[in-house]
């Protein structure tokens, strides 16, 4: 008896299942007797499929059926505007951005048309272009014209000094930009319609106005002398209310714009230092705050709407402050009164800023 030497072929086309089937079983017999050194029992030679049957993997079907008192839980999806908000809460979060732009983009999750998303971008957009476009770089700061910085520090000191001034903190630099206007010559009509200058210069002319008004408010705490606390009054030595508005013009650089030490000037000064001695009596130390000057503001409102702006009544309420500062503090009570000869007398009015 032969022995094949090779592996018999089948042709599966040309057979049936049933004759493939039993030619496989065969072809299985015959190599399991060339691999194995010694006969094998029948059950042996019996192919490994046809002991399990075929294997299927049913990736649909769960390995075992759910039990019946399972109960069987279903996670719906978290709603899409809450995943939005939850979204821009962490971005911003992860940005760092401040409390108020925080809240604008949560806001910006609740848009839901569209047309309205696309209208919101725009404005931010603009807003942004409009930002970047009064910037200036650190590294090229904007350098004035000798005669337009003059003509700002000229008219700062006129503003501060003006005894018809109706404010000192809310319009002062307003009114140096409405002046700096009148000289076209220095503030050129390119000057005018270029922002960044026009920002610069009203910076500048805010800066000067706060500096001013500290050098006027310094000059008046040292005009009173020591604080009593327990009387709550300065009891001096007293600068005499001429001679410390010759020291808060000379202090402000009254000289440069030619500002005179006149009648309604010192009027003025007496007003100031008569809301600044009524402050720190509020005070446990007599150390006036940065409430000053609006408490000053406030003070002029009261004097124009009560006399409802009558010039004649105005001039006399100024001149009885000043009668009562020139009573109350005098270097030299001894002596005679600060004499107020030689000063401009004319009409004071407040102007309505």
């Amino acid at each position: 008896m032969s022995i094949p030497t090779g592996t018999p072929e089948l042709n599966t086309s040309a057979m049936s299942a049933e004759e493939a089937g039993s030619s496989a079983d065969n072809g299985n017999e015959h190599l399991a007797s060339q691999t194995s050194p010694t006969a094998q029992s029948a059950t042996d030679c019996i192919p490994y499929q046809t002991l399990v049957g075929p294997m299927t993997l049913n990736l649909r079907m769960p390995p075992f059926p759910p039990r019946a008192d399972t109960p069987t839980v279903s996670v719906a999806p978290p709603a899409p505007a809450h995943d939005l908000a939850q979204y821009a809460d962490n971005l911003g979060r992860s940005l760092h951005l401040q409390k108020s732009q925080q809240e604008e983009l949560l806001r910006a999750t609740q848009i839901v048309d569209p047309n309205r998303q696309f209208i919101y971008m725009v404005a931010q957009l603009l807003f942004v272009k409009g930002s970047i476009e009064l910037l200036q770089p650190a590294s090229a700061p904007i350098a004035f014209a000798a005669n337009l910085e003059s003509k700002i520090d000229e008219l700062a000191v006129m503003v501060i000094l003006d005894p018809t001034a109706g404010a000192y903190k809310s319009r002062p630099t307003e009114r140096i930009m409405a002046g700096i206007r009148c000289y076209p010559d220095i503030l050129t009509p390119a000057l005018r319609d270029h922002k960044p200058t026009l920002k610069a210069l009203k910076a500048k002319a805010g800066n000067l106005c706060t500096h001013h008004r500290a050098d006027i408010k310094l000059q008046i705490a040292r005009s009173l002398g020591d604080f009593n606390s327990d009387i709550k009054l300065f009891i001096g030595p007293f600068v005499p209310i001429v001679e410390l508005t010759t020291a808060i013009t000379n202090e402000v650089n009254g000289r440069a714009a030619e500002v005179k030490v006149s009648l309604p000037l010192v009027a003025r000064i007496a007003f100031l230092r008569n809301i600044f001695v009524s402050e720190a009596q509020q005070t446990s130390d007599g150390k006036v705050g940065a409430g000053y000057w609006d408490a000053v503001d406030k003070g002029l409102e009261f004097i124009r709407e009560s006399h409802k702006n009558n010039k004649v009544q105005i001039s006399g309420v100024f001149a009885r402050i000043l009668q009562d500062d020139r009573t109350k503090y005098q270097s030299d009570f001894t002596g005679p009164m600060e004499s107020l000869d030689g000063l401009e007398d004319i009409a004071v009015d407040i102007i309505q800023d």
